[in-house]
């Protein structure tokens, strides 16, 4: 592989996509969330079709608590790479936000922690959080 910087590869709209999701992932790594989801954008807005970038902006959806735009991109990503594992738990994650006001949601949040641990059986994270959801889950439906 070419080191990156100049020639005649490094000017496509998908070389200036990486780019920016690059610049994303640095932003990000330093908590600069709403600049992340900026570049992230941009990266999007340049080539559509990179499914890592609509996770990775789901990402600073959750941590800028908008849960609606975490959850749509979750889907984008998942409609492109329905095995992407970063997808349905950071969809689980949206859901479980959004159960506070609909507690339908919690259902959905445990089936997306369940389909996590379908592809990654080691998920920690979604190991813990599966117990949770199915327990709202079941609160719920008895209210």
């Amino acid at each position: 592989a070419a080191a990156s910087g100049g020639g005649s590869m490094g000017v496509g709209p998908t070389a200036r996509a990486e780019h920016r999701k690059a610049l994303g992932n640095e932003a990000f790594k330093a908590k600069e969330f709403t600049q992340a989801a900026v570049l992230y954008t941009e990266a999007i807005e340049l080539d559509g079709s990179l499914h890592v970038v609509y996770a990775n902006r789901a990402a600073c959806f959750l941590q800028m608590r908008e849960f609606r735009k975490a959850l749509a991109d979750c889907k984008t990503c998942q409609g492109m790479a329905p095995d992407y594992v970063k997808a349905h738990f950071r969809e689980g994650m949206a859901l479980m936000e959004l159960a506070k006001e609909d507690g339908s949601l919690y259902a959905d949040a445990a089936r997306a922690f369940s389909k996590t641990l379908d592809l990654d059986p080691k998920n920690a994270a979604a190991r813990s959080s599966l117990p949770i959801a199915t327990a709202k889950a079941q609160r719920y439906a008895m209210e």
